[in-house]
C-alpha cells in the first residue's frame, strides 16, 4: 500500500505529464498552423457545398391497429377440439404479427403505391431517366410494430415534401383494403371448402344408411336412434343406435326370470291355500269365475259355521268344495305362468341371429353414425361461415391520421458544415503529425530525456532579442563552477541566428579561468571529461542523437548536462 507522500508524488507526476502532453499538442498546432488552417478551410468549404447540395428530406407517419382477430374466422359453432377442424384451411388461430408486417412490406401490397411514386418522380425533368427500383424506394419506408402491441407504426421519408401525405394516404387505404380483402378471401375459401365437404359427406352418409338398411331388412334388424342428452333436443347429432333384437332379447330374458320367480312363489302357496287368491289378484286375475266361486264358497262356509259345528256334514261339504276350488285356481295360475314363460323363451329364441350378423350390422351402424355426425358438424360450421360473411366488414382502424413533420429530418446543414470543418481540422492535424514524423527530427523534450537518460536537462526558448545573461550565469555557477578540468560545449543539430555562438559567448563569461571548447564533432568532444550537450529542438535528427548517446555509453562518458534550445515554438 502506498504512503500518502508517495501517492501525492504520483498524482503530481501524472498531472505534470498531462500538462506536457497538452503543451506538445499545442506546439504541434502552432508549428503547423498554416497546414491545419488550410485543411480546415478546405473541410469547411466542402461541408458548406455538401450541405447546400444535399436535398432536404421530409418525413410523415401514421399508426394503424392490425386487428388479427378480424382476419381469422370467429365462428361460434366451430368445434376446434374436433380432429376435423385441424384439417380445415381456416381456423381461429391468429397469424403471426411479424409475418403480417412482412406481408405489408412486400411488393404484393405496396406495388401500386410504388408505381404512383414512380410516375410522380418521372414528371420531374431533372430526374427523368433515373432508375427507380422498388427495393431502393422501400428503404425510405419504416414499418415496425410498437413493442408488445399490435399497433403498426409507419414512417415515410422523401425529398419531395408535397408527395409524402398522398403516399401515406395511399398506403393507409391499401392496408385497409388488404385487411377486408384478406378476410373476404379467407371466408370465401372456407365456404367453398365446406360446400365440397358437405356434398361429399351427404353422399357418403346416404350410401352408408342405404347399406345398413338393406342389411337390416335381410336379417330382420332395425335401428332405434336416440339422442345424447335430454338437454340436446335440438341437436341433430346422433348417438350410437340400439338394435331391436337386442331390446327384444333383454326384454325376453327379463320376462323369463320374472315368470320363473313367480312359479317359485306359487309352489310356496300350496301349503297356504288362503294366500292363493291374493297372489292371483296381484297377477291381475280378479274377474275370474273360479275366484268368484271361491269367494261365494267362503261366504257360505262362514254362514254355516255360525249355525253348525265344523264336524257337521254341511260344513265339511263346504270345506271340500273350497279345497277343490283352490286346487283348480292353483293349477290355473301355474298353467298361465308357464305359458307366459314359454312365450318369453320364444321371443328370446327369435332374437337370436347367426354368428357375425350382429357384429357386421354394428359396424355398418357405426359408419352411419360417423357420417351423419360429420355431416351435421360441417353443416353447422357452414352456417356459421355464412353468418360471418354476412357481417359488415370493418377495416383495420387508423390510430393516427397521416401527418407531416414540420421540420426536415436527417442531418441539418449546420451539422454537415460542422462535420466538414472537423474533418478538415483532423486531416490537417494528421498531415502535420505525419510531416514531422517523416523529418526524423525530435520535437518533444520527453524524447530527449528518454534518449539522454538523465534528469539534468534544461529547456530554453531562445530568442536573439532576449537577454539570456541571467540564465547562462546560473548554468555556469551551478553546473560548471565545481568542474576542475576544462569542458566542451558539444552542439548537436542545426541552430539559426548564430545561436550556438551566442550561447558559447554567454558561458565563456563565467568560465572561471577554465578553457571552454566549442564543437559539433563527436571525435573532438570525447577528448574532454566534461561535456555539456546542447541540442536544437526540431532540428536534431533522432537517429543521430541516439547514435551520439550510444557512443557516450560505449566509452563510459556521461555528459554533465543537456540543454535543449527551442527556436521553433514561438
Amino acid at each position: 500500500m502506498l504512503s500518502p507522500e508517495n501517492d501525492l508524488e504520483i498524482r503530481n507526476q501524472q498531472y505534470f505529464n498531462n500538462e506536457i502532453n497538452l503543451k506538445e499538442i499545442s506546439y504541434l498546432i502552432l508549428r503547423n498552423k498554416k497546414i491545419i488552417i488550410l485543411f480546415s478551410i478546405i473541410g469547411f468549404l466542402f461541408g458548406v457545398i455538401n450541405a447546400l447540395s444535399t436535398p432536404r428530406q421530409w418525413q410523415g407517419q401514421f399508426q394503424i391497429a392490425i386487428d388479427n382477430k378480424s382476419d381469422s374466422l370467429n365462428v361460434p359453432s366451430l368445434d376446434l377440439n374436433s380432429r376435423l377442424s385441424n384439417l380445415l384451411p381456416i381456423t381461429g388461430r391468429q397469424s403471426s404479427l411479424e409475418t403480417e408486417v412482412e406481408i405489408l412490406s412486400s411488393p404484393s401490397v405496396l406495388i401500386e403505391v410504388f408505381n404512383y411514386v414512380k410516375s410522380q418522380k418521372n414528371k420531374d425533368k431533372s430526374k427523368a431517366g433515373q432508375v427507380f427500383r422498388f427495393d431502393s424506394w422501400k428503404k425510405n419506408l419504416s414499418i415496425e410494430l410498437v413493442k408488445k402491441t399490435s399497433i403498426l407504426n409507419l414512417e415515410y421519408i422523401d425529398q419531395d415534401k408535397e408527395l409524402i401525405i398522398p403516399v401515406l394516404n395511399k398506403i393507409s387505404n391499401k392496408y385497409q383494403k388488404y385487411s377486408g380483402k384478406k378476410r373476404e378471401k379467407n371466408l370465401t375459401r372456407g365456404i367453398n371448402y365446406y360446400k365440397n365437404q358437405i356434398e361429399l359427406y351427404r353422399e357418403k352418409s346416404n350410401n352408408s344408411i342405404k347399406e345398413a338398411e338393406e342389411y337390416a331388412i335381410s336379417n330382420d334388424l332395425m335401428m332405434i336412434p336416440k339422442f345424447k342428452d335430454s338437454k340436446d333436443k335440438g341437436s341433430s347429432v346422433v348417438s350410437p343406435l340400439a338394435l331391436n333384437v337386442e331390446l327384444l332379447r333383454v326384454e325376453a330374458a327379463s320376462e323369463i326370470r320374472f315368470f320363473s320367480e313367480m312359479l317359485k312363489q306359487l309352489d310356496l302357496y300350496e301349503s297356504n291355500p288362503d294366500e292363493i287368491v291374493s297372489f292371483a289378484n296381484s297377477l291381475g286375475i280378479k274377474d275370474s269365475f273360479l275366484i268368484n266361486d271361491i269367494k261365494k264358497n267362503e261366504s257360505e262356509l262362514t254362514r254355516l259355521r255360525e249355525t253348525y259345528l265344523d264336524n257337521d256334514i254341511l260344513v265339511q261339504s263346504a270345506l271340500s268344495r273350497k279345497k277343490v276350488l283352490l286346487n283348480a285356481l292353483l293349477k290355473l295360475l301355474r298353467d298361465d305362468l308357464n305359458a307366459k314363460r314359454n312365450l318369453a323363451k320364444a321371443k328370446l329364441n327369435s332374437s337370436e341371429r347367426p354368428e357375425g350378423v350382429l357384429n357386421k350390422f354394428r359396424l355398418l351402424q357405426g359408419n352411419v353414425i360417423k357420417d351423419q355426425n360429420t355431416l351435421a358438424i360441417l353443416e353447422a360450421e357452414y352456417r356459421g361461415l355464412e353468418l360471418e360473411f354476412a357481417k359488415i366488414k370493418e377495416p383495420w382502424e387508423l390510430i393516427t391520421e397521416p401527418t407531416l413533420t414540420p421540420n426536415p429530418v436527417g442531418q441539418s446543414r449546420k451539422s454537415i458544415t460542422a462535420l466538414g470543418l472537423i474533418t478538415g481540422l483532423l486531416t490537417g492535424l494528421s498531415i502535420a503529425f505525419i510531416k514531422e514524423k517523416r523529418t526524423g527530427a525530435i520535437f518533444k523534450l520527453s524524447e530527449f530525456e528518454a534518449a539522454f537518460d538523465d534528469k539534468n536537462t534544461e529547456l530554453i526558448k531562445y530568442n536573439k532579442n532576449q537577454n539570456w545573461e541571467n540564465f547562462f550565469q546560473a548554468i555556469s555557477l551551478i553546473n560548471l563552477a565545481k568542474l576542475e578540468n576544462d569542458f566542451c560545449l558539444f552542439f548537436i543539430g542545426n541552430f539559426i541566428d548564430n545561436a550556438e555562438d551566442e550561447i558559447y559567448k554567454q558561458i565563456c563569461k563565467y568560465k572561471n579561468s577554465k578553457n571552454v571548447k566549442k564543437t559539433n564533432i563527436l571525435v573532438e568532444a570525447i577528448n574532454y571529461d566534461n561535456i555539456l550537450v546542447i541540442s536544437s529542438l526540431g532540428r536534431t535528427k533522432r537517429d543521430y542523437f541516439e547514435f551520439i548517446n550510444k557512443k557516450f555509453k560505449k566509452i563510459n562518458k556521461k555528459p554533465i548536462g543537456l540543454i535543449v534550445v527551442d527556436q521553433i515554438n514561438k
